[in-house]
């Protein structure tokens, strides 16, 4: 933020100068008169040290957690939010937080609030804080939009934590398969196809298909390993500028056997569960769903809540903008509907996320339980017809030999 000096006068008419930080002249003037002074003289200050200021970089969850459950009993004990913000800054072990908090703390100072001198450091702070904040600030319940924050950020990283835990051990189980196949027909086959042809017999279909395959793996084997991360990244780019591209991936991802469904668990967590804290600390239903759109991940769901956000604006009930998109399940529809009638949406949006937050692990570990014997039947497949197409070439000249 530009810092200022001016020369102002009181209502007595003395001359008063000073430095104040203000977004601009316009802002300066208004702040001063705030304190019955009269501006006179401005002039933007131009100095090394505010030229070499940059805004705080990112911040990890674990940090904001820590931020946020300092900032609850401080403010709940009636600590102005200026020694507040200080004292955080003194704790707090992120630099990058550090540096956000000690700048903050000045634009406090200068007459701003606490969500407008976050936004100034957008990478350090996600939208959801500034807007939860925001909505604290305008309700007077600073209090319980750092509880929603913190208890959002902690669920953020179970969610994550789970999902990972849940995969791992199937990851490394595909992995190690598609590597021994990668190394069965890369180095294996390819020996054993130049014995086969000097024999000079004629091969079985299944000893011509395995052959093909290892010369072209042999030949090939660059391409086959740099294909896959290549085309993901075309893909990765293309969706993220391409809303076509985008929608029909996602279609895709949600209509995969087994894992679509799973897709679509771990989306309707996101959605209900950013939705229902915004809804909670006073945010208004359309500005809850404008800003849940950028937080759910998903092109077809952020379509689909800008449609719906549209639809209740011009006098749908919610349950009804929301009936008319099939990728929300019938539980979520009947939850919001019961939700909506009772006027208790953000509690029963929370039992909707809490419910999938407990399914999703049950449901991950129950689909990789069937994909690892799976994964080891296709192994043991392939190890199988392998060494049937190497072994069958040999049987038949033995047999011609006898």
């Amino acid at each position: 933020m530009p810092e200022f000096t001016y020369r102002a006068v009181n209502p007595q008419g003395a001359s008063i100068k000073g430095i104040m930080s203000a977004f601009d002249e316009d802002a300066l003037e208004n702040k001063l008169k705030e304190s019955d002074l009269l501006l006179v003289f401005a002039k933007e200050r131009k100095g090394k040290k505010e030229a070499t200021k940059k805004p705080a970089g990112k911040v990890k969850r674990g940090h904001l957690v820590e931020f946020c459950t300092g900032m609850i009993p401080m403010l709940a004990a009636g600590i102005p939010l200026v020694e507040c913000i200080e004292a955080m800054a003194e704790e707090v072990q992120s630099p990058a937080l550090r540096q956000a908090l000690s700048e903050i703390k000045i634009d406090i100072e200068s007459g701003n609030n606490l969500s407008d001198a976050m936004q100034s450091h957008a990478k350090a702070f996600p939208d959801v804080m500034i807007n939860l904040i925001r909505a604290g600030e305008f309700s007077g319940s600073l209090v319980e939009s750092f509880t929603e924050l913190r208890d959002y950020f902690i669920w953020l990283s179970n969610l994550r934590s789970d999902v990972k835990q849940a995969t791992i051990y199937p990851a490394m189980v595909i992995t190690a398969a598609l590597g021994f196949i990668m190394l069965l027909f890369t180095f294996v086959v390819p020996r054993f196809a130049e014995l086969l042809t000097s024999l000079n017999i004629p091969l079985p279909m299944p000893t011509q298909v395995v052959m093909d395959i290892g010369m072209f793996m042999d030949q090939y084997w660059l391409w086959v390993l740099l294909t896959p991360p290549v085309v993901w990244l075309i893909l990765r780019y293309a969706r993220r500028y391409s809303p076509k591209v985008a929608f029909a991936l996602e279609t895709i991802k949600f209509k995969i056997p087994v894992f679509g469904e799973l897709n679509r668990m771990i989306t309707m967590s996101r959605m209900t569960r950013n939705l229902g804290i915004m809804y909670k600390v006073g945010i208004p239903i359309l500005e809850s769903i404008d800003y849940c759109r950028g937080l759910v991940g998903s092109f077809i769901v952020s379509s689909a809540l800008n449609q719906i956000k549209q639809d209740i604006a011009d006098g749908s009930t919610i349950a009804n903008a929301f009936r008319q998109h099939a990728i929300f399940p019938p539980m979520v529809l009947r939850m919001i509907a019961v939700g909506e009638s009772t006027g208790n949406l953000d509690e029963t949006l929370g039992h909707i996320s809490t419910h999938y937050n407990e399914e999703i692990p049950r449901r991950i570990k129950r689909v990789f339980s069937i994909i690892e014997p799976t994964i080891i039947l296709l192994l043991v497949g392939v190890v199988g017809f392998v060494a049937l197409a190497i072994f069958l070439p040999m049987l038949t000249m033995m047999s011609a030999i006898g």
